[in-house]
């Protein structure tokens, strides 16, 4: 028997769904040891902020809290879930309408949705210590580039590890940390969305996320040889053309927006 969510959802995919959730938290507390391990121990900071916080290298990034910075963070909290409840309600009615082909562009809006409403939060939260955790993102689709969206508009939190992790160490060589990074992401994706939709639904999507992270890493590679005025619209091209590598059925299914069988 399926037992209806809303908006079409069913149970099913849940136990996917809280799967990736842990191994998210696993994973976390595995990198955030490889990066106190990485940090010199003079640099540390104290034990119980860097254990507490979600981020990595973030902290010279960190900012007094205040009552605009606050009321600022809950209106943005406030539209974000908003769209992603717009984003649910419409989600049966476009399915019925359009092929296939076409879901994950058309959910591929939701996904800043979602970082940015549980950062956001986390947000919020820290601001009862007296300082506010910096932004999870900057302005991704004002991306001037490929390289731009990766280095400095999205998930600035992990860029911050990565670069301590990788870049520093391969600081002579940064097209083997850049491509070693984007390998990183694409295993690590794998790991989170493709290993719990197989093991719960025993539906394999092994290799797509890969492929859209090395794919990635092609786009910054060429882009360099584009004249600048061409480099937006291939950002565009790049990151959301090649979107259903990302948004596959294992990533729809986390998501719980792959449509219940009839």
């Amino acid at each position: 028997m399926k037992i209806d969510l809303g908006g079409g959802l069913t149970w099913k995919d849940l136990p996917s769904a809280l799967t990736f959730v842990a191994l998210l938290f696993a994973s976390c507390g595995v990198m955030k040891t490889v990066s106190w391990w990485r940090c010199p121990r003079d640099d540390r900071p104290p034990a119980r902020q860097f254990w507490l916080s979600p981020l990595f290298e973030s902290y010279w990034r960190i900012r007094p809290s205040s009552r605009e910075r606050v009321l600022h963070l809950a209106w943005r909290l406030t539209w974000m879930v908003l769209g992603l409840l717009v984003g649910y309600t419409l989600a049966p009615w476009l399915r019925s309408r359009c092929p296939p082909l076409s879901w994950p562009y058309l959910t591929l809006p939701l996904v800043p949705l979602y970082g940015g409403s549980i950062t956001t939060l986390l947000q919020l939260a820290s601001a009862t210590t007296g300082e506010i955790l910096p932004d999870h993102h900057g302005h991704p689709w004002r991306s001037s580039s490929v390289g731009d969206f990766w280095g400095r508009q999205w998930n600035t939190w992990l860029s911050d590890w990565f670069r301590q992790v990788i870049f520093l160490p391969l600081r002579r060589r940064p097209m083997t940390a850049t491509f070693l990074t984007f390998l990183f992401s694409g295993v690590w994706h794998e790991v989170l969305i493709a290993v719990p939709v197989f093991l719960w639904t025993g539906i394999s999507t092994f290799g797509l996320m890969t492929t859209y992270f090395l794919l990635q890493f092609v786009g910054m590679a060429l882009e360099r040889y584009l004249p600048r005025a061409a480099r937006r619209p291939f950002f565009f091209l790049v990151i959301g053309g090649l979107s259903p590598f990302f948004l596959n059925e294992g990533m729809l299914r986390i998501l719980l927006l792959w449509p219940p069988a009839r």
